[in-house]
């Protein structure tokens, strides 16, 4: 498993042919620098970048660093181009999968792709909730207006089979982005909620927390939001957090 670098100053001494060739006013490279100019183009600060790796490129003039930053679930990979007398951001991408490469574009390509790809799989994620939703409210006026207990284990063992639904087309045992799904009633089945931990994979509030509003009754959350790393929440059949950007 891959650990974030602690960010420290440390120079690279640049060669002697980069010298030969006109560089020897460019400063060496800093990567506490680049973390910032970093967090700088995808509009965070540097505290949200995480550096995992970093090190020269296919050439002398390039240094690549492997970074994730918080709300964009891939790894990605940042390309700097030294100039004569600065090295500058140039291009990012996705990181490499394996063998596979994955075209350099520019941050605000990046950007824009990642957020339409987020948007897409929010509203994916919704409908997935807003259906789980609909199979528990039908499972509820079957037993007395009563939530089923359990997580999303015991629900899905409820639903298939017993419940009518059929294996293939259970579904819901994770949200888009690939997380599990957070299901929670209360001991009196008297309210649930479902949570998806939306494209950081981190829960807005503690899972305790959640049950613990399940539990009381506690509805309020936060409605339309246009951070995408909010939770998108559905409390007892009522969609009360999405993404809205």
């Amino acid at each position: 498993m891959l650990h974030p670098r602690r960010l420290a100053s440390r120079c690279v001494v640049l060669s002697l042919a980069l010298l030969v060739a006109g560089c020897a006013t460019r400063p060496d490279f800093d990567l506490e620098k680049a973390n910032i100019e970093m967090a700088r183009a995808f509009g965070k600060t540097p505290e949200q970048v995480a550096v995992y790796s970093d090190g020269r490129g296919d050439v002398a003039d390039e240094w690549i660093i492997e970074f994730r930053i918080d709300g964009f679930r891939p790894f990605m990979q940042a390309k700097f181009k030294g100039r004569k007398d600065r090295w500058e951001l140039a291009e990012v991408r996705e990181r490499p999968d394996g063998t596979q490469e994955t075209p350099w574009q520019s941050v605000g390509t990046l950007i824009g792709m990642l957020k339409g790809e987020n948007a897409n799989k929010a509203q994916a994620t919704e409908a997935l909730l807003q259906d789980l939703a609909e199979l528990i409210e039908r499972r509820a006026a079957q037993t007395g207006g009563k939530f089923p207990s359990g997580d999303i284990g015991s629900l899905k063992r409820l639903l298939v089979g017993d419940g009518g639904l059929e294996e293939k087309d259970w579904h819901f045992d994770a949200d888009a982005w690939g997380q599990p799904i957070l299901y929670h009633a209360a001991p009196d089945g008297g309210s649930y909620v479902l949570v998806s931990q939306a494209a950081d994979g981190a829960l807005d509030i503690s899972k305790s927390a959640y049950e613990a509003n399940a539990d009381s009754g506690l509805e309020r959350y936060a409605g339309a939001t246009s951070d995408i790393n909010k939770d998108i929440v559905i409390a007892s059949g009522t969609l009360v957090q999405r993404y809205a950007p």
